[in-house]
């Protein structure tokens, strides 16, 4: 049996025990893993950026059959990068804690999409990667919070409804940065997702109340 043989024979046998996502008032969800994000090049074409590795968790209570609030947390450092007339050229790196919340809604039980707000708060001092720019020299790092929208596409490849995997890949446009910088960020989370809690059950028949006392 070759590699494609049994990776086919795996898809098959998780689909078989896969019930994905099912939106329903009442669950409450909790994910977590790890996170990559990488600022995107739109000022400052020449200037490459390193991927900055983190952690993400997200908690997700549903409203309806559709879908509902979700609030994260996620700590991993940014870069900033801002243009200075022609030539100018400053690179800088933050840790940040963001605080992403808003709506997912479920389009099909595998996959779903988000609109949230959020805010990142600075975790120490800013450090400068590259410069060749002297005077000015701060960017969006250099303050305590950057606030943006955030955009999320989630899909849930495997669940057995208690647990499942999912990757959740993010954009963020930052609102608040300065004129000629890059601030927006891709973003990709692999996460290990739990079912915390769920609507709770009709109250079993009175019979059911007996045998527990009997065995009391």
């Amino acid at each position: 049996m070759n590699i494609f043989n049994v990776i086919i024979l795996i898809v098959i046998t998780l689909s078989n025990i896969s019930y994905a996502h099912q939106p329903e008032e009442g669950k409450v969800f909790g994910s977590f893993g790890p996170f990559v994000n990488h600022t995107q090049s739109i000022y400052t074409p020449e200037a490459n950026t390193p991927f900055n590795p983190g952690f993400g968790i997200l908690a997700e209570g549903d409203l309806s059959h559709h879908g509902g609030i979700e609030i994260g947390l996620f700590v991993s450092q940014k870069n900033y990068k801002r243009e200075f007339g022609n030539t100018g050229l400053v690179m800088t790196r933050v840790e940040r804690i963001e605080i992403p919340m808003g709506y997912r809604y479920w389009l099909i039980p595998e996959l779903s999409g988000a609109l949230e707000f959020s805010s990142a708060f600075s975790v120490g001092d800013p450090s400068i990667l590259s410069s060749n720019v002297t005077g000015d020299q701060s960017t969006t790092a250099n303050t305590v919070a950057d606030y943006g929208i955030d955009f999320s596409i989630q899909w849930e490849f495997w669940t057995n409804r208690v647990f499942s995997l999912l990757v959740d890949g993010r954009y963020t446009i930052s609102v608040s940065t300065n004129p000629g910088e890059d601030a927006n960020t891709y973003g990709i989370l692999v996460a290990l997702k739990y079912l915390i809690q769920e609507k709770g059950q009709e109250k079993p028949p009175e019979k059911d109340y007996d045998r527990i006392k009997e065995k009391l």
